[in-house]
């Protein structure tokens, strides 16, 4: 065999090696790049694409009526089942009475513009004067304007002793408006059937102490300065 012939087969057979090492070469360069890009941005790509939740203008769910959402204003019906187990249950020091009780509670809840919790949480207390537990701090907000109502049913089912199956009612509402020039408005109102627990109120028995309470509530807010504001509150 030639010179020339024997050259020829030799880079014959090394060729493919050349050619495999350009490609390994040309693809450590590539995970390199990559690498570099994930330490640069410290974030790695997911293995998977990520699905992307973009709410329509109108949600509708199933049967339950769990969410009604528009573009201006947010409706939420809803309904909880609850058991309760107790081993006194009118609280007394001597002949305690275990009892097992259910409490259903439908409702509905209605917000605009659209919100899906309440604006503004109040606690009641119908032995307090002014009705309220703890007196209520500023509410002031960016928005111009905000109102939502909410309702809500405690229906009380007992196992051993029907006659106390009772129906507790809680109705609230709020309607706030805010000036150009800065002063708010707000009134709101809070309806409530309910009672004082046993043993607790006048009644030192087993009878409950129901009572019906109406809170209604006028706020009127105005800044004038950025560390001073007038504020003016009635309640009734």
């Amino acid at each position: 065999m030639t010179l020339n012939r024997l050259i020829l087969v030799l880079l014959l057979l090394l060729l493919p090696l050349t050619a495999g090492a350009e490609e390994a070469g040309s693809a450590e360069v590539e995970t390199s790049e990559v690498a570099s890009d994930e330490a640069a941005t410290g974030e790695a790509e997911p293995s998977a694409p990520v699905p992307v939740y973009v709410p329509s203008p109108l949600v509708v769910t199933d049967w339950t009526g769990e969410v009604v959402e528009v573009r201006t204003g947010y409706v939420h019906p809803f309904i909880s089942v609850t058991e309760y187990y107790t081993d006194n249950l009118f609280e007394t020091d001597t002949d305690k009475e275990e009892e097992f009780f259910t409490v259903i509670s439908p409702g509905i809840w209605v917000a605009l513009p659209a919100s899906k919790q309440p604006f503004l949480r109040l606690s009641t207390l119908n032995t307090a004067p002014g009705g309220l537990d703890a007196s209520r701090l500023s509410t002031v907000t960016s928005r111009g304007f905000h109102a939502y109502a909410l309702y809500r049913a405690d229906i009380r089912e007992h196992s051993s002793f029907p006659e106390e199956n009772k129906v507790d009612q809680r109705g609230e509402g709020l309607l706030r408006y805010k000036f150009r020039g800065g002063l708010s408005l707000q009134l709101d109102d809070i309806y409530e059937l309910n009672q004082d627990p046993y043993s607790s109120g006048i009644s030192q028995d087993r009878q409950l102490d129901e009572y019906m309470s109406n809170l209604a509530h006028l706020q009127i807010e105005y800044p004038v300065g950025p560390k001073l504001t007038i504020r003016g509150d009635y309640s009734h």
